[in-house]
């Protein structure tokens, strides 16, 4: 039985590696468009990202702009918009690239 878990613990670890080296990578990504379309206006430290809540759809929502923000929605691919959003989940829990 002990033996049975170990195996499925280590199958799961084996798993979610890829996981998160492709959302590290995804975040790295995420970094250069952060560079490319917000650091303008957020600035390196992300301002308003204690805003941020981690919803992707919540995400797109604030992308489509508002009084204070244009609508960069319309500039970036649907990948960089996961990129740009897989940074931001790493910058918030401390571990950006």
């Amino acid at each position: 039985m002990k033996l049975q878990v170990i195996h499925k613990l280590t199958l799961l670890l084996v798993l979610a590696l890829p996981a998160s080296m492709a959302l590290a990578d995804a975040a790295a990504r995420g970094a250069t468009v952060y560079g490319n379309y917000c650091v303008n206006c957020h600035g390196d430290i992300a301002d308003g990202l204690q805003d941020f809540q981690g919803d992707l759809d919540a995400f797109r929502v604030a992308l489509a702009g508002s009084d204070d923000m244009p609508d960069p929605s319309g500039m970036l691919t649907e990948e960089e918009i996961r990129e740009l959003f897989a940074y931001l989940l790493a910058e918030r829990a401390g571990s950006g690239p």
